[in-house]
């Protein structure tokens, strides 16, 4: 029996805790990430060392040590386990490269299209919720203003959604049944950790 497709609401396969994976995980590292970038640039605020005392008829020594060079901050996917829709992602990257796929080829360019939005989106989405300031318009809090700009938001990542899960379903209807079952069978590996993370884009 063929798996249910993954962009169907009513296979159960599009569920609401695995569209919050990706967003709930890198959020969590990212605010790793905010805690340790401090904690780094507190240590290199302290000065060298002095050197020893002088020898008979010579100044003491002050010679400070080299400082140590800063080591880049981690990207947010380093601290991430691998985020199941970046594996699908490059999933099918590969597939597109197979010619076998070359009559579906222009429905899965659109499909990787919406996908590289969706990742561009929710990476913008948790950068934001770090590092947003509020503009102090007013002593007092708006609530409104803050669950205007939530809903906003909301509205934004739901289309964002929507329109990948209806490239989703183009691409599926011009696959012949191996070919889907193939691909089925390889985005169930991506949630079950048995794909190799790819190689991030230069």
């Amino acid at each position: 029996m063929p798996a249910p497709s993954p962009w169907q609401p009513a296979a159960g396969r599009l569920r609401h805790d695995r569209l919050r994976t990706a967003g709930a995980a890198a959020l969590s590292a990212a605010m790793v990430l905010a805690l340790l970038s401090p904690a780094d640039a507190g240590a290199q605020g302290f000065p060298g060392g002095m050197g020893g005392p002088g020898g008979p008829g010579g100044p003491g020594g002050d010679r400070r040590s080299a400082p140590t060079p800063r080591e880049a901050a981690p990207a947010i996917e380093d601290l991430l386990r691998p985020d199941p829709w970046r594996l699908w992602l490059g999933v099918l990257r590969e597939e597109l490269a197979d010619p076998a796929m070359a009559p579906a080829q222009a429905e899965l360019t659109a499909l990787l299209r919406e996908l590289d939005d969706l990742q561009a989106q929710n990476e913008r989405r948790v950068r934001l919720a770090l590092r947003r300031q509020r503009a102090v318009t007013s002593p007092k809090v708006d609530v409104a203003r803050d669950l205007t700009a939530e809903a906003e938001d909301a509205r934004d990542w739901l289309e964002t959604l929507q329109a990948v899960a209806q490239r989703w379903l183009a691409l599926e209807a011009r696959l012949d049944t191996p070919q889907r079952e193939r691909l089925l069978a390889r985005y169930e590996d991506c949630w079950q950790g048995r794909v190799v993370v790819p190689a991030p884009r230069r």
